[in-house]
């Protein structure tokens, strides 16, 4: 049931953010500030740190380059996509799977 209401909450993710970053296409000038950047995790598995790095991947914007210990490697358009995965809801949301 866990896997299902996270996999629910990741699509609404995935949309949300599909929409920002058409937003973000369709500007005259868009405002990217694209880096990259080492996120924590305190995911305790191989498979949840896997599910993580996919679940970045997944999500429009960002990409997981990178999975070493306890962190990763990501690479996101815009500084607010890196910030709101630096404030660990899906990485909790992971955590309670």
């Amino acid at each position: 049931m866990k896997s299902i209401l996270y996999i629910c909450w990741l699509l609404s993710e995935i949309a949300k953010a599909s929409i920002a970053v058409t937003k973000l296409i369709w500007q005259r000038e868009p405002e990217l500030s694209p880096l990259i950047e080492w996120v924590a995790t305190s995911q305790k598995t191989d498979v949840k740190r896997v599910v993580f790095a996919n679940s970045i991947t997944l999500t429009p914007g960002t990409i997981t380059v990178a999975v070493e210990n306890q962190r990763l490697l990501v690479h996101s358009l815009t500084k607010v996509g890196l910030r709101d995965l630096e404030g660990g809801n899906m990485d909790g949301k992971i955590c309670k799977l």
